[in-house]
Order: C-alpha cells, then structure tokens, then sequence
C-alpha cells in the first residue's frame, strides 16, 4: 500500500495548520478553511483511496502553466493531467490556456536516459579464425571457496567461435600457468597459435 507523507514544518513555513484530536488530523488554510481530515489507522494517519488530490494549496484565481502542474504532481504525463482534470480527480487547479502545452522535462529525460542500442553490426568485425584474438578475464577472489579450494577463475573466450574455457584456481599468481596450458591446448586440439590476447 503507499503512503502519503506530509510535512508539518511545511505546512507551517506555508502558512496552514495541522490540529491532531480525536483520532483523526485536520489540515487547515490561513483562513482556518478545513482542507483535508486524515483519520488515525494502525497508530498512523493515512490516506486511503479513493481520493481526490488536495490541489486546493494552490490559489484557484492565480493560473499555472503545464510545467508548474507537471512539477507540482510528481512529473506525470501531460495527458494524464489532461485527463484528471476532465474527470474531476484533480479540483482547485486552473490551467493557463496560453501554456496548456509544454515541451520536454529535463528531469523526466534525465530520469529515462537509458544506454544506446546495440547495433546489429559489429565493429570492429568478428576474427575469422580460431585464435587470431582471445578475450581473457580474472575474477576474485570468491567469498565461497570453490571446488579444492579455489578462490579464483580464468576465463579465456575466442572471438570466432565464442568458444570459452574456464579454470579453477587457488592463487592469482597461477593465471600465467593457466594461459600456457590454454595455449598449449589450443596448439593440441585445432593446431593454431594465439595471435592476440586482449586483457581488461
């Protein structure tokens, strides 16, 4: 269930109260209108739905742009802010007609940057053989000892085929072993030589 957190030193630095009797909190305007009553539930005063937003803080006579209301509702969509306040959700807001539209949100950007796409061609282009490039990485040491004791791992992956190799190892100064006994393989199982091993 969410919840709505509410600030009294807000409430009061914007000049409306908060009087907590009878089990229940009212919320008051400078002209000690009631704006809102929460009720106590489970030791907590909370809004549950259905419910209206309380946009009655904002002053009805003054008009607020796209952007003040996109801001002042957590950065919603303008089409949903469209649509509540067609159906009525939203009361006490008047939309400037001049600025009912907007244009992008920096910090609704900001918040949906995601990487690039991967392209579907590749660059540079994949080895044509085995062993022109492999792609080696270290990784530990492992806070679960493994098979033996090992606490580390070698990986050694080729470029054309893709094709990787995993070794178990107890110490990190073993991966040159590792490496001269993957060459070796390489040398035994398809007669080829590791031309380029790319580290990170």
């Amino acid at each position: 269930m969410g919840l709505t957190l509410v600030s009294i030193s807000k409430l009061d630095a914007a000049g409306y109260a908060a009087l907590f009797h009878d089990s229940c909190c009212k919320i008051f305007n400078a002209k000690k209108k009631v704006l809102g009553l929460i009720p106590i539930n489970k030791g907590l005063y909370t809004v549950n739905a259905p419910w209206k937003l309380f946009a009655g803080i904002a002053s009805v006579d003054q008009p607020l742009t796209m952007e003040e209301v996109h801001a002042q509702l957590g950065h919603i969509a303008p089409k949903s802010i469209w649509q509540m306040l067609k159906a009525g959700t939203i009361t006490s807001i008047k939309l400037d007609p001049a600025h009912s539209t907007m244009g992008s949100c920096e910090s609704c950007k900001y918040v949906k940057a995601t990487q690039k796409p991967i392209g579907k061609v590749r660059d540079p282009p994949r080895c044509a053989k085995l062993g022109e490039e492999v792609h080696t990485d270290l990784w530990g040491p492992s806070p679960v000892k493994k098979n033996a004791q090992s606490k580390y791992f070698a990986s050694f992956t080729d470029d054309h085929t893709h094709f990787t190799n995993l070794y178990l190892l107890k110490k990190k100064y073993q991966t040159f072993n590792t490496y001269q006994k993957y060459e070796a393989w390489i040398g035994t199982q398809f007669e080829m030589k590791v031309k380029h091993l790319h580290l990170d």
